[in-house]
């Protein structure tokens, strides 16, 4: 008896003989490391996975996948190098391709990572470039707002993909793609495994010393060197006639190793000009962070605007 199932991968079938089943070994098409199904898990599977039990076959005909004990859970590549995967993503990425409502044009989307009042974000996998990507998309009804509010949503959309379109910083999240699928507006970017500095520094102060000495912080150095190269991701945007507007901790991401990313340009001024930041008398912007001249709903501003907010993101940080 053999086993058949799709690489989780390129989607290329597998035959595997029975006795092989929970090993893994390279898929024969694209040789990513893949994991044969348990003998358990065929059993039980859900009809969609596309793993079926099947009789003897031909090798001539269908490739067999001689697998061995099963790897660690560390991160593998494939031979080239090219697609990350372990195999937990294998098996996201299946059950992604097995459900329709998961696919958006290129991409399939494996889990929502947040939304806001105009978008949502889902981590998302490029079938076409193989890589994890964070998939932002316009929300379709926007709570039914009205039209002003959705127009309005629209162009701050369409603003951040023009704003960060322009950058090109280490600092800064990088954009793949831009563009419209059945009306719902998208943007794809990089994908950044970590938490927002406003989350650490949340958690850094739940961890409050028993003795009254206070939250366990960043260290200096590092909280430094986050604001340091924040500064210099917001010099590059401002030499490119950007002005981000809404600088704060939530709106900066750390990677595993603390690195920051600024994120969200929907606030952006665009050009050289000065501009104004309301919409029909309503400040936009982050209260806690803004500064006089934005927050006066009479008030323009500039590059100066964001120097502010970052002295007190690391007023909060410090």
């Amino acid at each position: 008896m053999a086993i058949t199932f799709a690489c989780p991968v390129c989607g290329g079938t597998i035959s595997v003989a029975d006795e092989s089943a929970g090993g893994q070994g390279p898929c024969p098409h694209c040789r990513s490391s893949v994991l044969a199904p348990s003998l358990r898990s065929i059993t039980n599977a859900d009809p969609r996975s596309g793993v079926s039990p099947a009789a003897p076959l031909d090798t001539a005909s269908a490739p067999t996948v001689l697998v061995g004990p099963p790897l660690s859970s560390t991160l593998v590549r494939s031979s080239d190098g090219s697609v990350p995967t372990d195999t937990a993503l294998a098996t996201e990425i299946a059950r992604a391709r097995a459900d329709p409502r998961c696919a958006f044009g290129r991409y399939l989307i494996l889990g929502e990572l947040g939304r806001g009042g105009m978008g949502v974000v889902h981590r998302a996998w490029d079938e076409r470039l193989r890589r994890i990507v964070a998939l932002k998309t316009l929300q379709a009804d926007l709570d039914g707002s009205s039209a002003e509010v959705a127009l309005d949503a629209l162009h701050r959309f369409q603003r951040e993909a023009e704003a960060v379109a322009r950058l090109r910083h280490p600092n800064i999240v990088a954009v793949h793609e831009v563009g419209e699928l059945k009306g719902r507006h998208f943007i794809a970017m990089d994908y950044i495994e970590g938490v927002t500095l406003a989350r650490r520094l949340q958690a850094g102060e739940k961890k409050k010393d028993p003795g009254g000495g206070g939250a366990s912080r960043l260290p200096l150095t590092k909280a430094i060197e986050i604001v340091r190269d924040v500064a210099r991701a917001v010099h590059h945007a401002h030499e490119q006639g950007v002005v981000h507007r809404d600088l704060k901790p939530q709106n900066i991401m750390l990677d595993g190793s603390a690195r920051p990313f600024v994120l969200d340009f929907g606030l952006a001024r665009i050009g050289g000009a000065r501009s104004h930041v309301t919409r029909s008398g309503t400040t936009l912007g982050t209260p806690a962070y803004m500064p006089p001249e934005q927050a006066d709903t009479r008030g323009e501003v500039d590059a100066r605007s964001d120097v502010y907010s970052l002295g007190a993101t690391l007023y909060h940080v410090l």
